[in-house]
């Protein structure tokens, strides 16, 4: 089994592929990817933090340890580039369910069932 991107989407960005940063090696974004199995019925939600190293080393001090995650680092704005990388990334993904595959791209991004208990 392997997954597949189906749709991407971001509150911050009206339009992700029209729409471009004022600054752009200088910017932070939260993307949304619909995530489901490949020719399959069915998605959810993975989110991540798009930034520059720029942007991320304004937001915090020099001082600070930080454990960046859910984060994707891009060093300018291409969106087709950045869509193509995480199709890849998510594509190369398989397992023998979905939430085999689920936990592997949740190593990168955040998956809306990830701390979901029954």
């Amino acid at each position: 089994m392997q997954a597949e991107i189906k749709s991407f989407h971001s509150p911050d960005i009206d339009d992700l592929e029209q729409n471009m940063p004022q600054e752009a090696d200088n910017f932070s974004f939260y993307l949304e990817m619909s995530i489901g199995p490949k020719k399959g019925e069915g998605e959810v939600i993975f989110g991540v933090t798009v930034c520059t190293p720029k942007c991320f080393a304004e937001e915090f001090k020099q001082s600070e340890v930080i454990f960046p995650i859910n984060r994707v680092f891009v060093f300018k704005y291409d969106f087709n580039q950045i869509m193509t990388r995480l199709e890849h990334f998510v594509g190369t993904r398989s397992g023998d369910s979905w939430n085999e595959i689920a936990t592997k791209i949740s190593k990168v991004a955040y998956w809306e069932f990830e701390d979901y208990q029954s």
